[in-house]
C-alpha cells in the first residue's frame, strides 16, 4: 500500500514552493528460512525553485525518509539535500 499527498504553489512569478508526504506499508511473506516481515515507510519532502531568467531556474529540495521493519537490519533514517540548475532551450 502506498498513499501520499503532494502540493505545489507558485508564490510569485519567480518563486515556486512544493511539499509532499508519502506512507508505504509492505508485508513480505516469509519462507522456511526467513520469517514474515512487515515494514512501514514515511517520506517527507519540501522544495523551492527560483526562476533566474526565462530559460534558467535554480532548485533546492530536502527529503527525509524513515523505514521501520520487523527486521532491524533493514531499518534506516535518511536525510537528503539537493541543489540543481535547469536550463531550457
Amino acid at each position: 500500500l502506498r498513499t501520499g499527498l503532494n502540493a505545489s504553489h507558485q508564490l510569485n512569478k519567480r518563486v515556486g514552493l512544493r511539499a509532499g508526504t508519502q506512507y508505504v506499508f509492505s508485508n513480505f511473506d516469509g519462507s522456511k528460512v526467513a520469517p514474515d516481515v512487515t515494514e512501514h515507510s514515511l517520506l517527507l519532502s519540501a522544495g523551492v525553485s527560483y526562476q533566474v531568467l526565462e530559460n534558467l531556474s535554480l532548485d533546492a529540495s530536502y527529503n527525509y525518509s524513515v523505514l521501520s521493519s520487523d527486521n532491524a537490519s533493514r531499518e534506516f533514517q535518511r536525510n537528503n539535500v539537493s541543489l540543481g540548475v535547469t536550463a531550457t532551450f
